[in-house]
């Protein structure tokens, strides 16, 4: 998963956590002991490339669509 998903669903910055966490703050003087880590609400990130190059050729992915939990209906979020 990317960063940016984790830091909408949690509020917290990683990239600042990992720099703290390089300069040699713990885990618990920034708050991030498991049990205080909450998530809240969803986060989906997509990426859409281009290729031009004749000897490799753009493709369509497997999987179009992400398989959303049932919780989630994808006529939610236009995906139907």
């Amino acid at each position: 998963m990317e960063h940016t998903v984790t830091e909408e669903v949690t509020g917290i910055d990683i990239v600042q956590s990992q720099i703290r966490l390089a300069g040699g703050a713990s885990l618990e003087e920034l708050g991030l002991t498991q049990e205080k880590i909450k998530t809240s609400g969803y986060a989906m990130q997509c990426r859409v490339t281009t290729e031009v190059c004749p000897s490799f050729p753009p493709s369509l992915p497997l999987s179009i669509l992400p398989s959303l939990p049932s919780f989630l209906p994808s006529a939610e979020l236009g995906l139907t």
